[in-house]
């Protein structure tokens, strides 16, 4: 029975899978909104995504929804190599078998993760969960607020202690429990932590990792589209919203550079482009919601921890729920 156990161990460590996609059992029938959604990706606020692992992904010619709305459950690791100075952090023999009996972490992990705790905490026993954002791994997460709530999902008193970190880092690690990476999935989807995902929730949760979230000059870009479409009388609907900008499109690309002012016409031509594939777009992110809970919710407004389960619960989605402290570091003795 050991040896089985140690065997499936020992095969976890070799996974090397990074790259998380936990809604891709929930979105898997999404196909009749990719045909809208196909161009959007060629946005430029969605040209490049950041990867989980840290590198630049491009996110242009994407064929599915679910390839760009992805989960970012796995800290991004920083390809620098940490330098880790163990002599005088050695932990006592009898706190390492401890330890070593309640996480799933070697006794060269836990020095590790002692050393890393000790760097940020200043001394101290426990720390604000806020303070947790200085570790690249966890910062560089879009769901950075959602996982450090992970950190203290007990007490809920805004501080963890070095027990609460290494336990929780536990969960997180390549070979934590797939039930309690369930439960820690979960809590990441439940924003405003009443123990059951709505459609808010999940809305909040596709704006955190996709860019449905605009900035101020996005923003701005849409204000102006508005104020022209309302001019030109073109707001009765989406189709003919598109029809004049389309129009737009055609003209300004026919007009001399004499007879335009202000922007370029390769400026204008990139806007009316973007105007077109927004209005396209509308809206995705609504039906994303909505037939994600015509799948999953049994009544339609609230997916329980049972109806999560079993939805995610037979993939491999707790090989992808990782976050890594323990890699390239480079030991000192």
């Amino acid at each position: 029975m050991a040896d089985a156990e140690s065997q499936s161990i020992s095969t976890r460590r070799k996974s090397s899978t990074v790259v998380p996609d936990p809604l891709d059992e929930l979105l898997n029938q999404e196909n009749s909104v990719i045909d809208a959604a196909s161009e959007v990706a060629k946005e430029p606020q969605w040209k490049e995504m950041k990867a989980t692992n840290g590198e630049r992904r491009q996110a242009g010619g994407c064929k599915r929804l679910s390839t760009w709305i992805r989960s970012f459950f796995i800290g991004s690791k920083d390809d620098s190599r940490v330098q880790i100075d163990l002599r005088n952090h050695n932990l006592d023999l009898e706190e390492l078998e401890e330890l070593q009996s309640v996480t799933v972490f070697t006794e060269r992990e836990i020095q590790i993760l002692r050393i890393r705790f000790a760097s940020i905490s200043s001394g101290k026993e426990r720390i604000e969960v806020q303070v947790l954002r200085k570790f690249p791994e966890i910062s560089q997460n879009p769901l950075v607020d959602q996982i450090l709530k992970c950190f203290d999902d007990v007490d809920l008193d805004g501080f963890v202690s070095f027990r609460e970190f290494i336990n929780t880092m536990s969960v997180f690690s390549p070979l934590g429990p797939k039930d309690k990476k369930l439960h820690i999935a979960f809590r990441i989807h439940d924003f405003d932590g009443d123990e059951k995902i709505s459609k808010e929730d999940l809305r909040q949760y596709l704006m955190v990792v996709t860019s449905f979230v605009q900035t101020m000059e996005e923003l701005k870009e849409q204000k102006e589209r508005e104020d022209e479409e309302l001019v030109a009388d073109v707001t009765s609907s989406k189709e003919t919203r598109i029809d004049y900008n389309k129009q737009r499109l055609k003209d300004v690309k026919s007009m001399s550079k004499k007879e335009i002012s202000g922007k370029s016409r390769e400026d204008m031509v990139d806007m009316y482009i973007a105007r077109i594939k927004f209005l396209e777009t509308e809206g995705v992110l609504e039906k994303v919601v909505d037939h994600t809970f015509e799948e999953a919710s049994a009544d339609g407004k609230h997916i329980t921890k049972e109806e999560f389960s079993r939805v995610i619960g037979h993939s491999d989605f707790h090989n992808k729920l990782i976050i890594n402290l323990c890699e390239n570091i480079r030991i000192v003795k």
